[in-house]
């Protein structure tokens, strides 16, 4: 083990456990705080590295697929399910925002249920693009839940601080 970090709700993280399983590769163990799963990703030096070593422990540990996350949010029925079912898929996505996911999310933005949009706006943290820049955009400036509004503010300045920013046409 190479560390056992403590809880730091504001990170988002209930727990994280990092292991070093190769030279200059580490599996991270965490518990995510918005819906209490556990999850694991591989950090390498080099790309290939991380998607060998994130397939081999996906065939050891019981995990759910990328598209199986999608059938279930698709099956999903009221708000409380469908926001549940919204946030698995966006921690499962991969980190470059693939299409299926994003397309659900950006969905979910547009909802007419103010708590699945909540719940969509903290999804698009999990895997930044500058496809909900947009989107998010229109809730800030136009939603009619002054604390939705102000959380859409807050993931574009998040956005901002990581370079996330629309381009221009």
């Amino acid at each position: 083990m190479v560390a056992d970090m403590a809880d730091d709700p504001d990170a988002g993280r209930l727990r994280e456990v990092v292991w070093r399983i190769a030279d200059a590769v580490d599996l991270h163990y965490l518990l995510d705080d918005a819906t209490g799963l556990a999850y694991v990703f591989v950090r390498a030096d080099h790309p290939p590295l991380e998607t060998s070593f994130a397939a081999h422990a996906a065939e050891h540990l019981d995990v759910l697929s990328h598209d199986e996350l999608l059938r279930r949010y698709d099956a999903a029925t009221g708000a409380e399910e469908r926001g549940g079912a919204l946030l698995m898929l966006a921690l499962g996505s991969p980190d470059q925002a693939d299409e299926a996911g994003v397309g659900r999310i950006s969905a979910a933005l547009q909802d007419p249920d103010p708590e699945l949009r909540e719940v969509a706006v903290y999804a698009a943290s999990y895997s930044p693009s500058q496809v909900y820049i947009p989107l998010l955009r229109h809730i800030a400036d136009n939603d009619p839940v002054d604390d939705l509004s102000s959380d859409a503010w807050e993931m574009l300045d998040a956005y901002a601080e990581i370079g996330i920013t629309q381009q221009h046409q």
